[in-house]
């Protein structure tokens, strides 16, 4: 007689794998074993995948585009994207804010991690608006250097002429020998220094001149209000 299932359908026996039990206890044993792999390692795929400082490692600021020398560098120019810890350069930055603002020393590539040796050295121009030329003017007077600051405005007096040759011009900054007294600047003189101004096209042409002269000659600065 046939034995039938709770369906009603002959129940199937169960065969053992060659070997007998002990085989078949082998094969389960062996399933039970590949499904713990199987679980540990989505489970470490997983917590890597989450983890903070890996994300962090593989991560770098790189330009967006290529990128010309002289270049200063704007939110669009960049873009943070992974990275292999393995052969990015360690001097890379995760901060796109770190690099906006400067200017690039050499032409990088699109994709390229953006590192210090591709950026150019800060000159303390950031404050030069644009279209305005950044103009070393000697001034012979070391009282009138003495009385400017960065952030002031002045004019340039030709002394000769009498004649102001340049106009409420901002001043970038001042000469450090002038601020320290070592009369190094302006050719050796003591007492001589000098200023870095925000000048127009057209004050450069009347100020070179003038201030090329000697003691007699050269130029002024008159310091103008905070008001």
């Amino acid at each position: 007689m046939k034995r039938v299932g709770p369906t009603g359908r002959p129940r199937q026996r169960f065969r053992l794998p060659r070997g007998g039990r002990r085989a078949a206890w082998r094969l389960v044993q062996l399933r039970k074993a590949l499904a713990a792999v199987a679980v540990g390692i989505a489970v470490w795929a997983a917590l890597a995948a989450l983890s903070p400082e890996r994300s962090a490692g593989e991560q770098a600021v790189v330009a967006a585009g290529d990128l010309p020398a002289g270049h200063r560098l704007t939110a669009q120019d960049v873009r943070v994207a992974p990275v292999d810890p393995a052969s990015a350069p360690r001097s890379r930055t995760t901060e796109p804010g770190s690099v906006v603002g400067q200017t690039l020393g050499q032409p990088v590539e699109a994709g390229e991690v953006f590192t210090a040796a591709r950026l150019r050295p800060a000159r303390g121009l950031a404050a030069l608006p644009a279209g305005r030329r950044a103009l070393h003017v000697p001034v012979l007077d070391a009282g009138a250097v003495g009385l400017v600051r960065p952030g002031d405005r002045v004019d340039v007096i030709a002394i000769s002429a009498g004649q102001t040759v340049g106009s409420d011009l901002l001043v970038l900054s001042v000469d450090p020998e002038a601020e320290s007294g070592s009369g190094l600047a302006s050719g050796g003189r003591a007492g001589a220094g000098g200023v870095v101004l925000a000048a127009t096209e057209q004050d450069v042409a009347r100020i070179v001149p003038a201030s090329a002269g000697g003691v007699a000659d050269g130029v002024q600065l008159a310091v103008k209000s905070d008001k």
